[in-house]
């Protein structure tokens, strides 16, 4: 089973891992994380000019810097609270850990110790 999301998982007790033959915790620093959102904000951003569909088309017609500080501001009300509250916690039960560097690189593969 290969499982991208793993929220489903519960926090109120350890999860779940009936089915599941590794759980593999993706991690990164909380700034990296947030630079990387802040980025993929903005591009989708720009990409919405030419799609009047897209989701992002509702900020098009704020400025890149009152974007990117919409994206700051989404990232600290929003993203990292989940994070800290729903998703990070995961990491205790994970078989694996992989650590993300600035520059998405893998820098670290630890086992559950």
């Amino acid at each position: 089973m290969l499982l991208i999301e793993g929220l489903a998982l519960g926090l109120s007790r350890p999860p779940s891992t009936d089915g599941i033959d590794c759980l593999v915790y993706l991690d990164a620093a909380e700034a990296d994380l947030e630079t990387w959102f802040v980025d993929r904000f903005v591009v989708f951003w720009e990409e919405a000019e030419h799609d009047p569909t897209s989701f992002y088309q509702r900020f098009r017609h704020l400025d890149r810097a009152r974007v990117t500080e919409v994206a700051h501001q989404v990232w600290a009300q929003i993203n990292l609270p989940n994070l800290r509250d729903h998703i990070a916690p995961v990491r205790t039960y994970a078989d694996l850990v992989v650590v993300k560097g600035p520059d998405y690189a893998i820098v670290e593969i630890r086992p559950r110790s």
